[in-house]
């Protein structure tokens, strides 16, 4: 009889409990889908891509030339190593380390309305064509050199859909120092991206630097 009245008393207690977990039950795989999302959507979006050929950026270009107006990409270069603006020559004979990577985040314009948005996608040592480690050059013609042939917006350095008069800022270290590691990647980039800077520099247009951390 004593224990039938403790747990008499404490009925009201147990039905709480029981409510409880049963809720929390019935809330569980709905909670399991919202975990699921947030670690997809951590995968494909803050983080961008694990790696450049999964970005949509590799070998965009591929097949075009630089007198075709479409597709266009705007660059914004988030992240470069620190002493990327060392000569490249300081890497040994195999190159870079393959974790050396910089981070370009980047606006595609498939034609004058339609545009993609791509976050922080990795270039990594490991996606470098050896074949194009010392077209620096090129990559400074292609900087530097003002592209007035093509509707551009001058001196502003926009998204798009049109380019800048000159497709780099004026200051970094990847233009200001010849051969430097930051300008191997750029050039290393560049080429993955489906353009060959030693064909055309002065009049590649289609894709522009709008700003850069370096």
């Amino acid at each position: 009889m004593k224990a039938f009245v403790v747990a008499h008393k404490n009925f009201p207690l147990i039905t709480i409990l029981l409510s409880v977990l049963l809720t929390g039950c019935a809330e569980l795989p709905q909670n399991m889908k919202q975990m699921s999302d947030t670690l997809t959507n951590m995968g494909r979006g803050k983080f961008g891509p694990t790696k450049f050929e999964q970005s949509g950026l590799a070998n965009i270009f591929k097949g075009t030339q630089a007198k075709d107006n479409w597709p266009r990409v705007a660059l914004t270069i988030d992240e470069i190593p620190d002493g990327a603006e060392r000569p490249s020559s300081d890497w040994s004979d195999k190159g870079p380390p393959i974790g050396y990577c910089i981070t370009v985040s980047a606006t595609v314009w498939k034609s004058e309305k339609v545009s993609q948005k791509i976050d922080r996608v990795p270039f990594c040592a490991s996606d470098l064509d050896t074949r194009i480690q010392n077209n620096w050059s090129a990559v400074l013609g292609w900087a530097r050199t003002p592209k007035t042939e093509i509707r551009n917006t001058g001196v502003s350095r926009t998204s798009g859909p049109n380019p800048p008069a000159r497709s780099f800022p004026n200051h970094s270290i990847i233009i200001e120092n010849a051969g430097s590691k930051a300008n191997v990647m750029l050039g290393g980039l560049l080429w993955n991206m489906g353009i060959d800077l030693a064909e055309d520099p002065l009049h590649e247009a289609r894709v522009w630097v709008v700003s850069t951390v370096r």
